[in-house]
């Protein structure tokens, strides 16, 4: 049952306007909004809220929110106000959600923000009923690993490419981060044309398996496959009917067995030859992955082929999201959302994700965030949306701005560009360590082009605050140039594009 709430919204001047807006859509309860005279919430502190509101709260309110992103605790207002006070979500957009949370007796936060209270609490909820679900669902254990038979869950596998002996630290440093960002399990791919000895390949996986306790399988692209198997991988990949027969001594593998080469016409027919006959050899753990075709060459057919195998056979099915991703020039986050929440309509319960490509990078997290999505949608049965998680990137979902006072003082239309006045005695060069993840200035002599100094970050506002300090007669316009680059090469630095001085960052 839905408890009636009153409920008092603390907020700067500059979203007032904006808070009465959201209010409205939230329905069945009494709230009010307070607007306090300091105009940026996250400058704000809960001293200055609690002396703001002192004396002021005559009425008997079931909830005070403050900000989210108000510093300190709010639990020091409570004796103000006369009742309970929680912080609020850091965008008030997403207010409405944290009061459907409040109906159900969710408890919120003194010192954190509601949006990551909300996220903890589903991933607890979530997490008990996922078990409950896998052991519904399970279609075997792989090294610990248990891969559902249908979704939810979703097991992510990860896929790196090894090309060479000297790929070695770098193919294990990224098995390690994806091991962090959230994969389920690993893979390492051999591709064609390439070789890397086996010892070093040993070397690998030892590591992997005792350091980090996920299963790592290989996927070998040429005749050698036999070869690399003394690897003892926990998977062995794209086995199909030409090649099973020569697996006889793995009998205790599981298998991802996908349609022969060639295959055009009957992918149903070409797994069901190979399933056969891998269960007739003696296995017993098949994946079946029935090959996501790219976009324009039979995407839409293979849709088809992974829900008739989905109908067809009582094994696991896997979807190699990279296929479509890699082959699309937009960015990956919403290909890979809609393609995992499609996933789980057809009943595949393990993605496969690359990272082979500039643009792809980071697809394992946007997978990660996808599943988790998706997930929320499926306990609620709805689509997802307003889930407390999206992958709202650049574009966002509603308007989260504060509305534009009317004036009466003299309007100033800016419309042409207005070139800066540069110092003569400094200069910046600004760069964006891609690897280390900041933000690089060197201060040059101007007369001698000598650096003088380098700065080292990920924020703008603090490296604009120390340079400035260090450097206090650049002129206002140089100041201004500086914060301009610098807001520019952190939001480079977050998206993940290339940042360079002077030029437009987005076209």
């Amino acid at each position: 049952m839905i408890r009636y709430l009153k409920i008092l919204v603390v907020t700067s001047s500059s979203a007032y306007e904006l808070a009465k807006d959201v209010i409205k859509e939230i329905k069945g309860h009494e709230i009010d909004v307070c607007k306090l005279s300091h105009p940026v919430a996250s400058l704000m502190t809960t001293s200055y809220i609690a002396e703001e509101l002192s004396g002021k709260v005559s009425e008997r309110y079931d909830y005070v929110i403050v900000p989210g992103l108000a510093i300190g605790d709010a639990s020091i207002l409570k004796n103000v106000v006369g009742t309970e006070v929680i912080k609020g979500p850091k965008y008030l957009g997403d207010l409405p959600d944290v009061i459907k949370f409040l109906e159900s007796g969710v408890k919120f936060s003194t010192t954190q923000s509601a949006d990551d209270i909300i996220k903890d609490y589903l991933a607890t909820k979530y997490g008990s009923e996922f078990n409950y679900l896998i052991e519904l669902k399970q279609g075997f254990d792989l090294s610990g690993l248990k891969i559902p038979l249908r979704p939810p869950p979703i097991c992510l596998m990860y896929e790196v490419v090894m090309r060479d002996e000297g790929d070695y630290a770098k193919v294990l440093d990224r098995i390690k981060k994806a091991s962090k960002q959230g994969a389920d399990l690993v893979v390492v791919g051999l591709p064609v044309n390439h070789r890397v000895s086996l010892n070093t390949l040993k070397k690998l996986f030892q590591e992997v398996k005792s350091h980090l306790g996920r299963p790592v399988g290989i996927d070998v692209q040429h005749e050698d496959l036999i070869d690399y198997l003394e690897v003892d991988p926990d998977i062995i990949m794209n086995v199909d009917l030409n090649n099973i027969h020569l697996l006889s001594d793995y009998r205790d593998k599981p298998l991802v067995i996908i349609p022969a080469a060639g295959t055009s016409v009957d992918y149903s027919r070409s797994i069901r030859e190979a399933v056969n006959e891998a269960v007739k050899s003696g296995f017993s753990k098949i994946i079946i992955d029935p090959l996501l075709k790219p976009l324009q060459l039979g995407f839409t057919e293979s849709l088809v082929n992974y829900y008739n195998v989905s109908k067809e056979f009582n094994y696991p099915i896997m979807m190699g999201l990279s296929n479509v991703y890699e082959l699309f020039d937009v960015d990956t986050h919403s290909v890979i959302a809609l393609l995992t929440s499609m996933a789980m309509e057809l009943g595949v319960s393990v993605l496969l994700i690359t990272e082979e490509s500039r643009k792809s990078v980071n697809s394992l997290v946007e997978a990660v965030k996808a599943r988790e999505m998706v997930y929320r949608a499926y306990f609620r049965k709805s689509p997802p949306i307003d889930v407390g998680v999206d992958l709202l990137i650049v574009k966002e979902k509603r308007g989260r701005g504060a509305r534009i006072p009317e004036v009466t003082v003299d309007t100033h239309v800016v419309s042409e560009a207005v070139p800066p006045k540069i110092d003569d005695e400094y200069y910046f060069k600004i760069y964006v360590d891609e690897v280390r993840k900041t933000i690089v200035v060197d201060v040059h002599d101007a007369k001698t082009d000598e650096c003088l100094k380098r700065y080292v970050g990920d924020k703008a506002t603090s490296l604009w605050r120390v340079i400035s300090k260090h450097f206090p007669t650049l002129s206002e316009d140089h100041y201004s140039y500086l914060g301009y680059e610098l807001c520019k090469a952190e939001i480079s630095l977050k998206l993940g594009r290339s940042y360079l001085q002077d030029y437009p960052l987005f076209s």
